[in-house]
Order: C-alpha cells, then structure tokens, then sequence
C-alpha cells in the first residue's frame, strides 16, 4: 500500500471575523494567506489534492462560494464555525467539504486529521468512469438492488441469497416493500419518495426489518442514491447490509446502558469518569461514601489527592497510557475517610465522545479480602509446589486407575526418564520398579487400596538406571471429593536412603566405639577399629601406625579378613615410616587424610611396598589421622580396597568420625596417663617444698600435709600434723590487732569468699617451748569441694634479724642525741679554746689547720647523724621522681667533689614509692664512691631505668678498689658488729632506706670497680 500524500494547510483570512490561525493551531498551519492571494494560489497549483485551504465563519463560507463559482477547479474547503446558523448554512453549500468547530482548533492532531480526510474526500473524481455494471457488483457482499420508480425490484446481485435466503430470479419482479417490516414501511417509503423526488443526486440511509425468506427478520442498513451513475435503468441503486448483530447489539448497549447507569448507583465498587488532566467529571455515590467527601468536594478534584504518595508515579503512567487509547488494570492504595489505606483495583479505558478521547472512565474494587485471599492461596501454592519440588521426594499424582498424570523432576532424574515420555502410563509399570515383579504387585496392590479411599504406606526400593539405590518411605494418598469419590491419588516416596545409611553407620559407629573403649590397651583398641571397619565396609585391610619418636611403627595392629592378604600385614609390622615419608607419613605430616587411586601407577618413591600391594590385588589407598585434642596425630590409619572406585566422601566422612570418637579414646588415656605422673610430681614437690604446706577440706578436715609441715610444727613421722595438734595443741597468735585466730573457721571463710590470704605473720609457740614466727599464706583451690591450700614459711631467723637492727637503731638514736648535745658543745668550747692558742701561742699554722679540720669533720659527722635520727625517726613513704632525684644528687655531689667526673648516663622519669629520706640512699651512695676512692680523680656513674613493671632501678658504679667483702658480708646478714663496720654509716643507711621504702639492694664487685643496684616499687597508677 502506497503511503498517504502529505496534506499541507493553507489557512485563509477571508474578512476580519476570520483572522489569524488560534494560537493552538499555528503549529500545523503551513501558509496564512489573504482571500485575494489564497484564490491566485489555487490556480497556481497543479494537484489540489495535497493542499486543504481552511477558512473562519461566514467570511470563509462566502470566499468558498466565490471559489466555486470562478474557478473551474475548487479547492478542498474545511469551514471552521462557532455558530449553528453558519454551520446549517455551510452543510447545506456544496463548495465547503468539511465543516468543524473552532474548538476542534485546540487540539492540533484532531485538526490535522480533520484537514486530511477533507482533501481524502475531494480527491474522488467529479464524473467516473461508466462501468459494465453487472460485472462490478456480482461478487458484491452486500445486497445491490436496483427499484424501478413503481417499487419493484429490477435487479438483484447473488448476496440476496445470503442475506435473506431468498432464490435470485424469485426476488427480481417483486414489490421491494413486501420484504420491509409493516412497522418501518411508512419511515421507509418517506425515505425512497424524497429520493426520487430530489432534483439533485441525493444519498439517503435507512436502517430497517426486512423479511427473510425462513420468516424471520433481519435488520438491514440500506443506502439509496436518487441518480445511479452506473446503472443502465431508471430508478435508484439500493445497497443494503445485513446489520442485524449491529442493531441488537447497539439495542442490547442502549438496555444495558439504563441497566448500567441503575446498577453503577447500586455497586459498592466505586465508579468514576476524569477529564484528561485526571480531574473528577463524574462517579457514583460510594465514591462519596469511601473518600467521605461531598458532591462539591468531588467535583474537579485531583483524583491523585486521594492515593499515597508512592503511587504517583504509577498513576500518572497508567493515565498517560489510558489517554492514548489503551485500556488497563492498575492497583493502588486509597487513603480512605477513617485514614486508613486499602487496596483497589481499577479497571480503566478511554472516555470517548463523538470519536474522540475525552478522558478516562474506571470502576475501583476494594480487593482488601481478595489480597488477602491471593496470599494464602499463593502461600497455600507455594507450599504445594515447595513440596512438590521437594529434591529428597518422589512425588507424582494418578488417577484411580493407577495412570501417572504428574510426576517431579526429582523422580523423573533418578530414573533417567522425561516426564513426557511416563505420564498416562500403569504407574506399577513404570522404569522405578523394573528392578522387582515382586515391588510392582505390591504398587498395583496398593494403588487399588487407595483408589477406594485407604490411606497406603509401605516401605520400598527403587533402582537407577546407573545401579544407584535408593530407599523410599512410599505412601498413596487418595485425594476424595466433596461427594466422598476418590479423584485421584498423590503417590509420594520420601527418600531414606541417607537414614538408612546413617543407621548402619551408627550401628558401625557405636560397635566400633564400644569395641574401641572396652580394648585393655591402645593396641587391642586400634585392632578392634581396624576390624569393625573391614567387616562392614569394602575395605579389605586396616593398619594403624603409632608415632615412635620421630618415626611411625605398624607392631602388631592390622586387620584382614582376606588369608591371602595375612602375609602383607605380618611383612609390614617391620616397617618403619618417617614424616613425609610413604602414605601414613605423609598424612603424619600434613594431620589430614589422603585418597590414592589406582595404586598399580604408583612408583616405590611415592607409595613402599608397591610390588607387595600390586601382588595381594590391592587398588586404593585412604589414610586417616587420629588426632588429639590439641591437634596433634595420635595415630594413622590406613585401610586398602581391591576396587578402585574413586573417592568415596561418605567413607572419609565415616572413618572421620570414626577417628574423632577414638582420637577422643586415645586421648582420654594420655590424659589419665599425664594426670597420674603430674599428681606424682605435684606429691614430690609437696614433699621437697621448702615451705610447709597443708590442704584443708571444706568440713575444715586436715586432707593433705608436707614434711616440712611436719617439721615446722615439730611432729615426728608417725603421726599426722591434725593427730599431733589433737594430742597436744599449739598455741598461734597473730602480731597485729585485727588478726584472725588461725583455725578451721579462718581456712573456711577463704573458701566460701574466695578471698585469699596473704603474708599474715603468726606466733606459734608449739608443744616443745619453742617459739616460732611464720608467715602465713592461704588460697581456695576453687570447685565444689572447697579446699584451701594454707603454706607455712619460717621467718623466726629474720624477725630476730629486725629485733637486732631495731635494737641498733635505738643505739644509733641515743648515740645521736648525745652527739647533738654534748659533743657538739665540747666541739664549742674545743674550737674557741684553738682560737686562743693560736692567737696568744707561738704554734705552727698547719698543725692549727689540721685541729680546725678535725673539729669540721666532727661538726658534718654531728650533722649527718641527725639527718639520720630524722630518717629513724620517720616511717612515712612518698611518690618521688626517682629520674629527677638523681639528677639533682648527682649535680650537688658534682659540686661538692669537683676533682671527680660523676655523670648522669641515663635518666628515665620513673614514679616510685620510697622513704620520704631516699635521697640519703644517693648521697651516701656517692660520697661512698668518691671518697673511698684510691684515685685522686675517681669515675662515677648514675643511672635510673625501668626494671620491670612493678620496679624501677637504680645503679652507682665507679672504678675504684671495689666494695670491701666485710661490706658485702655487713649487707646481707644486714647485723653491724664492733668488728665488722664500715668507714661510715653511709652503705647502713643505704640498706635501712631501702628496706623500709620495700626495695632491694644489691652490691656488687665488678671488673673496673664496683656497683651498687638499687630496686624500689613503682608507685600505684604509674605506667
């Protein structure tokens, strides 16, 4: 088919009603000329039938009708009104072809199409050609008459048979309103006379009964034309179409259209007609009832004021294409007059008026229910097809005669068939039971049981088509109508296969466990493992390999049920495997297990005692490790197969767990073994303590005691620490005020608090006389039996140590007190008695300066002995920067002593808590290593770091003679005798500072010289 011409328009400006083309129409205007210049235009064209000349009112009707009259070829004439009158008058004019009004104006496609179907129209030639005109309407589906001016019927085309039965040369001759109905005679005849009596060719159309030849009547649409331009007769041309289903049905539209318009007031849906831009036009009361909004509310309204926001977008496409003359279903949320939102499906198409699209009429649905219907129907078959598709099911449904209408694909895999080629066969006789007559007598059974309404379940087998077995829990369900029939049957085998296994692998399981665990030794218990593996498995040879050393040794635990393979075992009991070496060293070294196949390719390098594998048949390996709990390979089994059938995971993961139940054994027994050796070397380090120790029950109950024990509280060997106190008790007094008695009441209440102990000091005066000082420790040993664990250590040696150095003390603090007051006033009176003689006697200056020194040294010694009393004096501790301490002390004895080099070599900023006097500590420390020093320029050194966590250190070295050993010995039996002293007081009070700042002091000789290490706690909360 050729495309359609393009049509251009011309609009003409005939007078000043006609004016410019509306501004909605200029788009599709092509030219705008005058009616002078739009009449030279028409006879300048050569084809008129591509240009469509457009005029306004009666201007335009006018400039058509000068057209007409002048020119021999008028053009295609499209009158645009906006009154009836003009409208008459254009329609009744023969120059104008087409008439709209001007709001046809504001939509530029409808106007185009107006203006091509006005040129389509006159493209139709004035005068056509005479045609033969049988010929032309013979084969004519419609029925072509031809009624002479009297009413008879002069010619007929073949249709009339088909249109009113009637026999062709019957019908020619016959009055043509015979046939018409009696009720549309009088219309009729009205409409044929005014034809016949136009002077003018006029074409009329009727619609009306006519008879048909069986009697009945048949609606016919009849055109006739007053002036036949083909016809070779007189009278006029009547074509007529069987219109019959037409008119009934537009009777049925108009019926329903009343039935309609009574029963949109009666829906509850909601029914409603919007304009184009979406606004209400017109709808039914439950409209109003579900929005809650009055006539006036409505009208206009936005229709998307009443959806969620969230379907704006849906809505304004679902529109847009309903606009477009689809028709569409949408669903969407209504905020509804309580707030609420329900879901409503509307049903939508395209309002049409007079042909065109004038907006958009619907009918909503709350389908509230039916969702909620749809999602239990859709959860109802999602379960049903979950089941169905079920991968562990086979399931399919027959009819009562036993023929398969459907089956799973589940079903349809295993027995390597299609679906296609099984349905509407005997389900007995189907590939899942051709393995057993007997299996299919027993379907056919119990399918004729299910077919009467019985409720069958049977245990079964079915067989690949690749050998696979697979073990079914088969039942037959009859599915009964509500008229109690059976309508078919759901025939369902869950498949049990991997139950059936897994209970004969926990058969094999607990046999090979309690075999395992009842074995009187490790050996017996690898070899009964080894045995219940080989008789319910394939495996033909188990081994097991314990680590030696850094070697694996088979000794005596293989197992075979094969003779022939008995050699095999026995020659491999001498072998020896180390890591990495063969296959149960390989699995040593990597603690996993390993496949190999097709052991006759293997070589001797990757697999000893190949040529005695090959010989005894065997064709795959497997080694498993035993591990421990810490990981570690207890043992290696091996087991051997005289089929090579690839990897079996089933096996591997039987023999795993196998193994994870008897590593479990096994460890259980190394664990017993390393409990028994650690209870045996926990009671010889009770035995060799040097503390003594006692474990007292939670009924307070002596359970457990050491010698040393039995020493401290003096009890001979006979008898028990308990037995001894019973018969004789001791007497134990704590040295502080808020002290506990030591008792069972003491031990008892660490055990329930869980608060231990710690370095409590005791008075024992024990049965002997004897009188000892211990320091007590106890803890709870934790679990249900609330014991505690008290120790005993003997400080009497020590307390008599600080009884002695408090007894020096109180020497040192009289001797002070008489060195500040009577030997400083002697040294007074010494010193301005020298005055005199020096100035009155004839004595020699240096022998003076040697007197004033001494007296000098006398005043210093005086001084530093109250510095000392302070220090005796003062048990308060203190947080001191022990870093900037010695920075200070080491300037000061710079000063003091400028003909030595003492340095600073390191200096951490270390916290400590220490004797409000530790500076004593260094400055003693320094004066001892400058001034005892045999150099006239002695070397010392300071430094402060970190020792640890808990303690900071300080170290004074120098380079002279060292420390003198009686000093050494002064410092650890911390007593200072007549005989056994030091120059000064310096390193005792060194040691006493130390001691009550709760650090160590330790001295020490070195190759260059000597040192001295100091230790002090950090204090609390430094890092």
């Amino acid at each position: 088919m050729e495309p359609e011409p393009p049509v251009r328009i011309v609009w003409v400006v005939a007078g000043d009603e006609s004016g410019p083309p509306d501004p909605a129409a200029i788009d599709v205007v092509d030219e705008v000329l005058s009616g002078s210049a739009a009449k030279g235009h028409v006879t300048q064209l050569d084809d008129l039938t591509t240009t469509c000349f457009v005029a306004v009112g009666q201007p335009g009707l006018d400039w058509f009708e000068r057209c007409a009259e002048q020119l021999v070829s008028p053009p295609p004439s499209l009158l645009v009104v906006d009154d009836a009158s003009t409208a008459e008058a254009a329609t009744g004019s023969g120059p104008v072809d087409e008439v709209v009004w001007r709001d046809a104006l504001a939509d530029p496609v409808r106007f185009t199409l107006r203006a091509r179907r006005t040129v389509a129209g006159s493209r139709a030639p004035a005068d056509p050609p005479v045609f033969d005109f049988e010929p032309l309407v013979e084969h004519a589906q419609d029925l072509i008459t031809v009624v002479d001016p009297d009413g008879r019927i002069r010619y007929a085309n073949p249709a009339v048979e088909d249109i009113l039965g009637y026999d062709r040369d019957e019908f020619v001759g016959t009055p043509v309103f015979e046939y018409v109905h009696p009720d549309d005679r009088r219309e009729v005849a009205a409409e044929t006379k005014a034809v016949l009596d136009s002077a003018e060719t006029l074409v009329n159309t009727n619609v009306y009964r006519a008879r048909h030849a069986d009697g009945s009547w048949r609606w016919l649409e009849s055109v006739s034309q007053s002036e036949d331009l083909t016809a070779p007769v007189d009278g006029y041309v009547v074509s007529s179409r069987d219109v019959t289903e037409r008119v009934e049905r537009e009777s049925r539209l108009q019926r329903e259209r009343e039935t309609t318009e009574n029963v949109l007031e009666s829906l509850e849906d909601v029914y409603f007609v919007l304009d184009r831009d979406g606004h209400l036009q017109r709808w039914n009361s439950t409209v109003e009832t579900v929005l809650d909004r009055t006539a006036s509310e409505l009208d206009g309204l936005d229709v998307r004021a009443v959806f969620v926001d969230a379907d704006r977008s849906r809505l304004d496409e679902h529109l847009a294409a309903v606009i477009e003359g689809e028709s569409r279903t949408i669903q969407l949320d209504v905020r509804t007059a309580d707030g609420e939102r329900r879901p409503y499906e509307f049903k939508t198409s395209p309002f049409v008026v007079e042909g065109e699209i004038a907006g958009v009429c619907g009918i909503g649905r709350d389908v509230t229910e039916r969702e909620a219907r749809a999602d239990r129907l859709r959860r109802t078959e999602r379960r049903f097809q979950a089941v169905f598709d079920d991968p562990m099911s086979f399931l399919g449904i027959l009819d009562t005669d036993g023929r398969l209408l459907d089956v799973n694909e589940r079903a349809c895999e295993f027995a390597g068939v299609i679906a296609d080629d099984v349905t509407g066969r005997r389900f007995w006789r189907l590939p899942w039971w051709e393995h057993s007559d007997a299996e299919q007598d027993r379907v056919r059974s119990a399918i004729e049981r299910a077919a009467d309404g019985e409720f069958v379940r049977f245990k079964t087998t079915n067989v690949g088509p690749d050998g696979e077995l697979a073990h079914l829990d088969t039942s037959l369900r009859p599915v009964v109508r509500d008229d109690g029939t059976v309508a078919s049957i759901i025939a369902e085998g869950i498949d049990i296969s991997e139950e059936v296994t897994a209970n004969r692998e926990r058969e094999l399981l607990l046999d090979a466990i309690q075999s395992a665990a009842r074995a009187p030794d490790l050996e017996a218990a690898l070899t009964e493992t080894l045995r219940t593996v080989v008789a319910n498995t394939n495996v033909v040879y188990g081994e097991a390999w314990l680590p030696d050393g850094g070697e694996l040794q088979l000794q005596n635990a293989w197992w075979t049920d094969e003779p022939e393979l008995e050699s095999f075992g026995r020659h491999s009991e001498g072998l020896r495997f180390g890591k990495g070496e063969g296959l149960p060293g390989r699995v040593w070294e990597s603690g996993d297990h390993e496949w190999v196949l097709n052991l006759d390719e293997r070589t001797e390098a990757s697999l000893p005692r190949i040529e005695e594998i090959v010989h005894a048949g065997l064709a795959s390996a497997v080694g498993v490790p035993v591990l421990g709990t810490d990981g570690s390979v207890l043992t290696v089994l091996v087991f051997l197969t005289d089929t090579s059938r690839g990897r079996d995971d089933r096996f591997l993961e039987l023999v795993d767990t196998i193994t994870a139940h008897l590593g479990a054994i096994l460890q259980r027994k190394v664990v017993e073994d390393e409990l028994a050796a650690e209870r045996e070397r926990q009671q010889r380090l009770l035995e060799t303590s040097p503390v003594g120790i006692l474990v007292v029950g939670g009924d307070g109950a002596l359970e457990q005691e050491n010698q040393r024990a039995r020493e401290i509280f003096g009890v001979e060997d006979a008898e028990t620490v308990a037995d001894a106190y019973e018969r004789e008790p001791w007497r134990m007094t704590p040295t502080t005020d808020d002290g506990q008695e030591l008792g069972t009441g003491l031990f008892q209440g660490v055990a329930e608090t869980g608060t231990s102990m710690r370095n409590a000091v005791y008075v024992v005066d024990r049965a002997d006389g004897e009188r000892l000082w211990l320091l007590v420790n106890a803890a709870p040993v934790g679990g249900e039996k609330g014991e505690v664990i008290v120790s005993f250590s003997d400080i009497t040696e020590q307390k008599r140590h600080e009884q002695a150095f408090q007894n020096q003390a109180e020497r040192v603090s009289v001797l002070n007190r008489v060195l500040r007051h009577d030997l400083r006033s002697h040294l007074t009176v010494v010193g301005g008695l020298l005055d005199r003689i020096s100035e009155q006697a004839d004595v020699p200056a240096a022998s003076v300066e040697a007197i004033r020194q001494s007296l000098d040294d006398l005043e210093a010694l005086s001084q530093r002995a109250r510095r000392i009393e302070a220090a005796f004096e003062s048990e308060t501790q203190a947080t001191v920067d022990l870093g900037a301490l010695a920075e200070r002390a080491v300037a000061d004895a710079a000063g003091a002593h400028p003909h030595a080099a003492v340095t600073l070599t390191e200096a951490s900023g270390v916290p400590v808590l220490a004797h409000e006097h530790v500076r004593l500590v260094l400055d003693n420390l320094l004066e001892n290593a400058i001034v005892h020093h045999d150099e006239p320029n002695p070397s010392v050194e300071v430094s402060v770091t970190r020792h640890d966590e808990t303690s900071a250190r300080l170290v004074v070295s120098d380079d002279g003679p060292g420390i003198p050993e009686s000093e050494i010995q002064l410092r650890e039996s911390r007593l200072e005798t007549a005989l056994e002293h030091s120059d000064g007081l310096g390193l005792w009070i060194v040691r006493w500072l130390v001691s009550k700042s709760d650090g160590e002091l330790r001295l020490e000789r070195t190759e260059n010289g000597s040192r001295a290490v100091v230790l002090l706690p950090v204090a609390p909360g430094a890092e």
